[in-house]
């Protein structure tokens, strides 16, 4: 679960950096732990399509321990539970809670993969780099309209 947590480090601590510099408020908090699962589903996700070649190679990560089922049941249970923290805090953040659920879409396709089909995973991950434009066009334009 390291590869996870530390890859999603990567997006959540920029975020904190930000927030910190404009003064952290403590409403935040549901956000940062959003976008923090975000990051750890979205890393194992990633990391199913690699299962095989990762086992080979001697390298381990969140799939080559749990396995490509449970790491896709992982990643979209993440998924899940960002999508409701970001939907509990309001009628705003609808439409991007809404938004998240693409990325739980893209998940069940592959909830019974194994690893030999592992690598079936690679079209959704094609999916998901598309995902993540649509969905931050929507984030983004929900921040510009709470704003104003």
């Amino acid at each position: 679960m390291l590869d996870s947590i530390s890859s999603s480090l990567h997006f959540v601590g920029p975020l904190i950096f930000a927030l910190s510099l404009t003064g952290f408020d403590e409403s935040n908090l549901p956000y940062v732990a959003a976008f923090f699962l975000w990051g750890v589903a979205s890393h194992a996700y990633g990391a199913v399509q690699d299962v095989i070649p990762d086992r080979q190679g001697g390298l381990s990560s969140i799939a080559t321990f749990f396995g490509s089922r449970t790491t896709i049941w992982i990643a979209l249970v993440c998924y899940l539970l960002a999508v409701l923290i970001v939907a509990m805090q309001g009628t705003v953040t609808y439409a991007v809670a809404l938004a998240g659920l693409a990325y739980v879409a893209n998940c069940l396709p592959y909830l019974n993969i194994t690893d030999k089909e592992s690598l079936k995973v690679n079209s959704g991950w094609r999916r998901f780099i598309w995902l993540n434009y649509a969905v931050g066009a929507v984030v983004t334009i929900t921040l510009i309209a709470a704003n104003f």
